[in-house]
């Protein structure tokens, strides 16, 4: 079959696809008035003619498409038989992308890459985008980045971030899933749902499948996610400036807190938020992007100068606590219970606590919620030379 012949079957297959797979069409006359379908037709065309080594065309092309259905596809980007997309507007798919048969898109899918600053350090012609398998569903507002693979017959969830490759015939849980239950219909299949659930016979509707995939856990399962404040060990070292009495401090790790990837010259200054005796010893022991801690401190007790790797969130539970960034003088805001402060990764920032509730010498406690499976804090030189001269600081304890 020559070039245009191929080309010809092809478009074919994507008209019967739709009237397939959209259960509005229901003719392939009505199929050619597919949102999406021009994006397809118009994209194999710009790829045959960008794969002969034509780039002008091809880009306008691409453009033109983007202009008529608001999908973006890079003329470079290889995609099989029957390619379905739903919808339609947002996608965008890059240009080192391969898509296997069979594959279906909604609305606002990206198959993107990690950023240039990362691309322009790989070899040339190494991908940068995605390789999704055959038989592949992404769901609306999923964003897969960078070289990872899809296996065949995997599922994303909607409003997903995928950075790790996908076995075959996964269907993994979205990091985030917003669903909004409207009319008669969505209420009446929460109330069967919820009233399944308190007969111990909940079941899923064939809509809410679609929605979000669920799981089971065992008694003892859930148990295991359960952490008891009275039954928590606190450390009161495990970090470098806690050997300054200036920086006392009781540390409780709650969830996750796994000790840091150690590497390179300065690995002494590199600890985990809550110091290495904490580290590794929580109640609920995940990784699941975030990590939860009590602090509990004295009047006028805090912590050193000190950066993060990731974003670091406080909500004082009782006390006054005073942050201050950059360790600058007029940058810094004081905050009561309950009170909310988020830090970005790579802002230098300190806290100490100003005042108990009573107005005593008494501890405050504060909740810490830092984002990551093994965030890192850098303690810089001046501190650990400090501690040194304390007499309460060697590398290997805190190792």
């Amino acid at each position: 079959m020559n070039v245009l012949g191929r080309l010809l079957f092809l478009m074919r297959e994507d008209v019967a696809t739709v009237v397939a797979r959209d259960p509005s069409i229901r003719s392939p006359l009505e199929a050619l008035c597919h949102p999406a379908l021009p994006a397809i037709w118009l994209h194999r065309i710009a790829h045959r003619l960008a794969r002969q080594g034509h780039r002008i065309g091809p880009r306008l092309l691409s453009n033109v498409a983007k202009i008529l259905t608001g999908v973006e596809i890079h003329p470079g980007a290889r995609i099989g038989r029957r390619f379905f997309i739903d919808h339609g507007q947002g996608v965008v798919i890059g240009e080192t992308a391969v898509i296997g048969d069979d594959v279906t898109l909604y609305q606002q899918v990206t198959l993107g890459a990690l950023g240039f600053w990362r691309d322009n350090a790989r070899p040339p012609g190494e991908g940068r985008h995605p390789v999704i398998g055959d038989r592949v569903v992404i769901g609306a507002k999923a964003t897969v980045l960078g070289p990872v693979r899809i296996g065949d017959d995997v599922v994303v969830p909607a409003h997903s971030l995928v950075l790790d490759p996908i076995p075959t015939g996964q269907r993994p849980h979205a990091n985030s899933t917003r669903s909004t239950f409207m009319g008669d219909v969505m209420s009446s299949e929460l109330t069967e749902h919820n009233a399944g659930a308190r007969n111990g016979k909940a079941r899923l509707s064939a809509t809410s499948r679609q929605l979000m995939e669920s799981i089971r856990l065992s008694q003892e399962e859930l148990l295991a996610r359960v952490a008891r404040f009275d039954e928590l060990v606190g450390t009161d070292g495990g970090a470098p400036d806690t050997a300054l009495a200036q920086c006392a401090r009781v540390m409780y790790n709650v969830i996750g807190f796994r000790p840091p990837e150690r590497r390179g010259a300065n690995d002494e200054q590199i600890i985990s938020p809550i110091g290495s005796k904490s580290s590794g010893n929580a109640p609920i022991d995940i990784a699941e992007g975030f990590n939860l801690a009590f602090i509990k401190t004295r009047p006028g007790n805090g912590t050193i100068l000190h950066n993060h790797d990731t974003n670091e969130t406080f909500i004082p539970l009782s006390g006054r606590w005073r942050f201050r960034c950059n360790d600058e003088d007029d940058l810094y805001v004081d905050l009561g219970p309950l009170d909310t402060i988020s830090l970005p990764a790579g802002l230098q920032r300190r806290f100490t606590n100003l005042a108990s509730d009573t107005g005593e010498d008494t501890e405050s406690l504060m909740l810490v919620i830092v984002a990551g499976d093994r965030p890192k804090s850098v303690i810089y030189p001046e501190v650990l030379d400090a501690a040194r001269k304390e007499g309460a600081y060697t590398p290997a304890a805190h190792a």
